[in-house]
């Protein structure tokens, strides 16, 4: 019954924001149930029964594995990772198959630049941007993007978000992410002296409604922020705007502190706002693809050591706004921006830039089985 389908999708996590954004491929029609064999979950006793609710509920083919030994995997499929775990690592060996990660979102996280990423037979990246991010890294080399080892997908596995650009709204969008896995990749911009930034620049622009997207693992590793979440919208609300809270359909663990907040916007697919505030995260290439004007609140103690290539130089000049500076757009922003959308974002070809998701991965299945096999088989005939 496999036969004519393409990938597994391998996932050794039990951070339940992980499985929701896999079901959100799915939702987005990149992944597809008639194509993928089965998501492969490492096996944790606590994740069994919410996991398993999940998979079924959305109809997505899936089977735990206790011990490597239980995999019984068909030859010369495609296997997607989306997130490092040791446990890949054995998998990777099995060379009957092709490799893939993808990632899940675009960003300058230091999570994106892990030495792990080697492991693979092929990295799928947004744009340009990413593939010199990776060469300023020392995680590839010149080589390795001669060969094809990395491959640009554009907006592919950029995640979506129910936002637009409406120059005449007087909303934005406010996007915090986690606190990062470790301390040291803490990015989350929550704090009181951003709220009362993020208040003085609603007053300057006249903004009346902030929505607020949370990431869903928000407080994972430390749940203090989400009590700095909880004082950052009491602060919001008690200087008089409007707070919508836009979530997924699921409930994450933060938000039993806001069920009195208004939600009725939290499902629409166009919600218009005039700008966009995050910090250093996937979110803010979903704002660039989407052409919502993006500011990213930094800490630079926490951002010295980001490895973001020199062509951007210009651009985060004025969207980086550090620890002491107003919250503002210069006037440069969006002709910078413009002029880089094909480094952001770029394709293998018109082609493939102009196919639905589900071809690009097609494609992707079809053209990297291709490549390695002819690979390999040039190596036996060389050596």
């Amino acid at each position: 019954m496999s036969e004519s389908k393409l990938y597994y999708i391998y996932l050794d996590t039990k951070i339940i924001g992980a499985i929701e954004q896999l079901v959100g491929y799915f939702q987005a029609h990149i992944f597809n149930q008639n194509d993928c064999i089965n998501v492969v979950c490492k096996y944790y006793k606590e994740i069994d029964a919410s996991f398993s609710k999940i998979f079924k509920k959305n109809k997505i083919p899936f089977i735990f594995i206790k011990k490597q030994s239980d995999l019984r995997l068909e030859k010369k499929k495609v296997v997607f990772y989306l997130f490092n775990a040791q446990s890949n690592c054995r998998l990777v060996a099995n060379r009957e198959l092709t490799h893939i990660f993808v990632t899940h979102g675009e960003s300058h996280k230091l999570a994106s630049i892990k030495p792990i990423i080697r492991i693979y037979d092929y990295i799928v990246t947004s744009g340009v941007m990413g593939i010199e991010r990776y060469l300023k890294a020392g995680i590839f080399t010149p080589y390795d993007v001669e060969t094809g080892k990395i491959i640009t997908l554009g907006d592919t596995f950029l995640g979506s978000n129910d936002f637009v650009y409406n120059e005449n709204s007087r909303s934005i969008v406010y996007a915090p992410t986690w606190e990062g896995g470790v301390p040291e990749e803490n990015y989350c911009s929550l704090s009181i002296k951003n709220t009362n930034r993020i208040i003085d620049f609603c007053n300057r622009y006249k903004i009346d409604t902030i929505y607020i997207k949370p990431h869903p693992n928000l407080g994972h590793r430390d749940s203090f922020f989400k009590e700095e979440l909880k004082k950052c919208i009491d602060m919001l609300q008690q200087s008089r705007l409007k707070i919508v809270i836009n979530k997924n359909k699921s409930n994450p663990s933060w938000h039993k502190y806001f069920t009195s907040l208004d939600e009725k916007d939290s499902y629409l697919k166009k919600i218009g706002v005039k700008y966009a505030i995050t910090d250093i995260s996937a979110m803010e290439m979903q704002f660039i693809n989407k052409r919502i004007p993006c500011v990213v609140l930094i800490d630079t103690d926490y951002t010295s050591n980001l490895l973001i290539p020199k062509k951007l130089d210009a651009f985060y000049s004025h969207a980086f706004i550090s620890n002491d500076d107003i919250i503002d757009f210069h006037p440069t922003y969006e002709p910078i921006r413009n002029k880089l959308i094909n480094y952001f974002f770029s394709y293998p070809s018109n082609e493939v830039a102009h196919t639905c998701f589900r071809k690009r991965i097609e494609w992707l299945c079809g053209y990297t089985n291709n490549h390695l096999q002819e690979n390999r088989a040039n190596l036996k005939i060389k050596y």
